[in-house]
């Protein structure tokens, strides 16, 4: 499964060996972080995710979940397709 990471913080660190499927890209807000490479994968503005092919997007939060679905959403991106890092781990979605 192609999988994209919204979020390179703490929970993204702390969470990002565990994620068994493929990482294609890497989504944040924070604009000094876009365009550069994290862990040998691009970071991109969240506006990107029209262009990049994936199958789930993993938030990977605990603070800011319901502001990056509702991110997510209003840039055109069905829920079924966002779950949580704590969700992806326990396979809730």
């Amino acid at each position: 499964m192609r999988v994209v990471l919204f979020g390179t913080g703490k929970y993204y660190s702390r969470y990002k060996n565990f994620v068994k499927d493929d990482i294609v890209a890497l989504l944040d807000n924070n604009k000094k972080l876009q365009g550069t490479i994290i862990d040998k994968v691009s970071v991109h503005p969240p506006e990107d995710i029209v262009k990049l092919e994936y199958d789930l997007i993993i938030i990977s939060s605990m603070v800011y979940i319901e502001e990056i679905r509702c991110q997510l959403r209003k840039i055109g991106v069905p829920d079924a397709k966002v779950c949580s890092i704590l969700q992806y781990l326990g396979k809730v979605c």
